[in-house]
C-alpha cells in the first residue's frame, strides 16, 4: 500500500545492518542468530519477525569458482577487485586504461555462476512479504572501483569513450543476471532493489549534465527490464542526490534508499513535499547523530515526528538513514521498531 500511495495500518518498516551489528542485536534480545550470511545482507529471519520487518532481500548465491582469498584476508570478487575484510577496495584492474579495446577485452564473470535454482526457492519462501532482489547493479561505483576513484572521475572529462564502454559492459552483464533473477523469480519478486553510490555527503560525485548522459541511459534499461516483469523499482544511493531525483522519476524510480537526512538537500519534509506523490521515501532515522548519540527516548521523538511529517498518504518505508553501524546501542534499533508498532496498533 505504501508504494500505491495508500495509508497502511503501520509503517511499513524495513532493516539494514553489518555483521557484527545483527549479531550483537540479536544476542540483546535473545534471538535465534542463524542465518546464511551474505555480502548483501541476509539476515536472521528470528530477528526480522522480532522487529516486524515488512521486506525481505533475496540474491542469487555465487557458485561458481573459489574466489581468491590473501593471506592478509583480503579477498577478489568475482569482477577481479580485491578489498579489505572491511570491504574497502585495495587494487583497481582497470586503472590504466586508455582505450575502448582494453575495455572489451577485460574479462567479466560468467552469469551461469549463480544458483538461481536457490534464488527461486528463496522467493517462494517469503511469499508473505515484499520481496526484494534482482542483481544490486552498481554500475557507478563498480566501474570506480575497477578504474580507481580519481582515475574515473576525470575520466569522464578526458576518455568519455572509455567510460561509456566501461558503463555499457556492465550494465550488460547486470542486465543478464538480473534478468535470470527475475525469470527464476516466477512472479514470486515483487521490487527491484538495485544500489549505486550517486552521492557525498554535501554534493553529488558527479554534475547532472553528466549522469544524464552517462549513468541515465544505462539505468534506463535496468529499470525496463525490471517494469517488463512487473517489478517496483527501488534504488539505492547514499549522500546528497536530491539533484539526480527528478531524472530517476523520470526512468521510473518508485523508491527512493535511503533519505540520508543529513546529506545537503536530503531532508525528508522538503522530499516528501517535492517528491512525495511520485515515489516512496526509504530510511530517515538518523544514523549520523541521533541513534549513535541520542537516547531511547530522542530515537522514539524521532520516530514520532517522521510518522507525524511524512508517513500520512503512504510513500514512506520507515529504518535507518543509512545501515546501522556499531556505534548505535541495540536499545536505539528496537526503540524505532517497536515505536513504529506501537503507534500503529494505536492507530
Amino acid at each position: 500500500m505504501a508504494l500505491s500511495h495508500r495509508e497502511p495500518d503501520r509503517v511499513p518498516l524495513d532493516y539494514g545492518a553489518k555483521l557484527p551489528v545483527t549479531e550483537r542485536l540479536c544476542q540483546y534480545l535473545g534471538v535465534d542468530p542463524a542465518c546464511e550470511y551474505s555480502c548483501y545482507g541476509e539476515y536472521p529471519e528470528a530477528l526480522l519477525q522480532r522487529l516486524h520487518v515488512d521486506i525481505r532481500t533475496v540474491r542469487a548465491r555465487y557458485i561458481g569458482p573459489p574466489l581468491e582469498i590473501g593471506a592478509d584476508g583480503s579477498q577478489a570478487d568475482v569482477l577481479g577487485v580485491r578489498s579489505s575484510t572491511d570491504g574497502y577496495p585495495l587494487t583497481h584492474p582497470l586503472a590504466h586504461v586508455t582505450s575502448v579495446r582494453e575495455i572489451e577485452a577485460y574479462r567479466f564473470p560468467d552469469p551461469d555462476a549463480f544458483d538461481y535454482e536457490h534464488y527461486a526457492e528463496q522467493c517462494a519462501r517469503f511469499e508473505d512479504y515484499a520481496v526484494c532482489g534482482g542483481d544490486w547493479c552498481p554500475i557507478f561505483t563498480y566501474a570506480m572501483e575497477l578504474m580507481g576513484t580519481e582515475a574515473f572521475l576525470v575520466a569522464f572529462h578526458t576518455m568519455p569513450e572509455v567510460v561509456h564502454a566501461l558503463l555499457e559492459r556492465l550494465t550488460s552483464y547486470y542486465c543478464e543476471t538480473s534478468g535470470r533473477m527475475f525469470d527464476a523469480a516466477h512472479g514470486k519478486l515483487d521490487i527491484f532493489y538495485t544500489g549505486d553510490d550517486y552521492g557525498t555527503q554535501v554534493a553529488p560525485f558527479i554534475s547532472p549534465r553528466h549522469f544524464r548522459e552517462f549513468i541515465l541511459p544505462r539505468l534506463k534499461r535496468l529499470y525496463d527490464l525490471a517494469k517488463s516483469h512487473g517489478l517496483y523499482v527501488m534504488q539505492h544511493s547514499c549522500g546528497s542526490v536530491r539533484a539526480f531525483i527528478p531524472d530517476l522519476i523520470s526512468i521510473g524510480l518508485d523508491v527512493l534508499d535511503p533519505v540520508q537526512v543529513r546529506a545537503a538537500g536530503m531532508d525528508i519534509v522538503g522530499l516528501k513535499r517535492d517528491f512525495g506523490s511520485q515515489i516512496t521515501l526509504h530510511g530517515s532515522i538518523d544514523t549520523q547523530r541521533t541513534l549513535p548519540f541520542g537516547t531511547t527516548e530522542d530515537v522514539r521523538n524521532e520516530v514520532l515526528q517522521r510518522l507525524r511529517d511524512v508517513a500520512p498518504g503512504g510513500g514512506l518505508i520507515l529504518c535507518g538513514s543509512q545501515e546501522y553501524t556499531i556505534d548505535i546501542a541495540p536499545e536505539n534499533i528496537v526503540t524505532i521498531y517497536d515505536t513504529a508498532c506501537e503507534v500503529g496498533q494505536r492507530a
